[in-house]
């Protein structure tokens, strides 16, 4: 698949962002360059986001504060919330992603087998519960970063 023709999904929480030792939302090493690169060379880039009311406002809020929009180039209606993690799938197929990347196995199992699924830092008993194959499983942001670039999907 070329980078074009890409049209990534993208978990917030525990995925671009991660609360710190003080409990400050901070984006993870490499995770806002890598995004800003996907949003120049992608079709398009998503964040679709499992959250309740006030987890939605804390998002938001630091999207805004941060300047995320205006770091990565990520227009603030390709941002998408859902009260359940098996919507994510449903709102995932409805925007026509094709790649997808989550900390949570149990949200892949809803996205569709063809989309090429990532699974960023997942708990390692949750990989096993859900015995997830075909998915790529990586640590850091820099390994997407090659996944996505160097052509390997």
């Amino acid at each position: 698949m070329y980078l074009k023709d890409i049209t990534l999904g993208i978990d917030f929480s525990n995925t671009i962002v991660h609360n710190d030792s003080d409990g400050n939302k901070v984006a993870y090493p490499r995770a806002l360059e890598v995004i800003t690169e996907c949003c120049l060379r992608c079709h398009n880039v998503y964040i679709i986001s499992k959250v309740n009311e006030q987890q939605r406002e804390r998002a938001l809020r630091w999207l805004e504060e941060s300047g995320f929009h205006e770091k990565t180039g990520l227009p603030k209606d390709n941002v998408f919330f859902c009260g359940a993690r098996n919507q994510k799938g449903i709102i995932a197929r409805k925007l026509r992603v094709n790649c997808f990347i989550d900390d949570m196995p149990e949200v892949m199992s809803y996205i569709d087998t063809s989309v090429y699924r990532i699974l960023y830092c997942p708990a390692p008993i949750e990989v096993q519960k859900f015995n997830m194959r075909h998915i790529h499983t990586v640590y850091e942001w820099s390994k997407i970063e090659k996944i996505l670039f160097e052509g390997n999907i």
